[in-house]
């Protein structure tokens, strides 16, 4: 059997190879790298859209079982922490809900003038819930609106 002459070269990768190999897997990881913030975010927002169902119902609730406010120009506050229940503190809360009242717009129809709907002037008011994340105070707040009226 008959050896083959040897041209000099030997197995392995060049330089070339290696350094567009390590570029390529830099600008890959580089990427990826860039897209972690935009997920964050998007993370952050869905974690709030599942937890405001359950702190627009707290925040009701407590609104329900307090007394009628007595005039429109009252306002309440209540703060949440990540979990969606009522922070004990202020350094806890994460989610701020300021709530407004004002007076529900009167119905103009004859039917409603007729009787079986209370007065809303002075029986029943509009809450204005205005949720904002404490973590991004440039951020468009929520504004969800609730009707309260007086127990009979």
């Amino acid at each position: 059997m008959k050896c083959l002459p040897t041209t000099g070269r030997r197995n392995g990768f060049s330089l070339v190879e290696v350094a567009l190999a390590i570029a390529i897997i830099g600008f890959s990881l580089l990427a990826v790298v860039g897209l972690l913030p935009p997920l964050m975010k998007t993370e952050r927002d869905s974690g709030f859209n599942s937890l405001l169902p359950r702190m627009v119902s707290v925040a009701v609730g407590e609104l329900r079982s307090r007394t009628f406010p007595s005039s429109l120009t009252e306002t309440v506050e209540f703060r949440f922490n990540e979990s969606g229940t009522v922070a004990a503190g202020d350094e806890q809360a994460l989610y701020l809900c300021h709530v407004t009242f004002s007076q529900i717009p009167t119905p103009t129809s004859t039917a409603a003038a007729k009787g079986g709907i209370p007065d809303v002037g002075t029986d029943a008011c509009l809450a204005t819930l205005k949720w904002t994340f404490n973590l991004e105070p440039g951020r468009a707040p929520q504004i969800i609106h609730v009707s309260l009226a007086k127990e009979k």
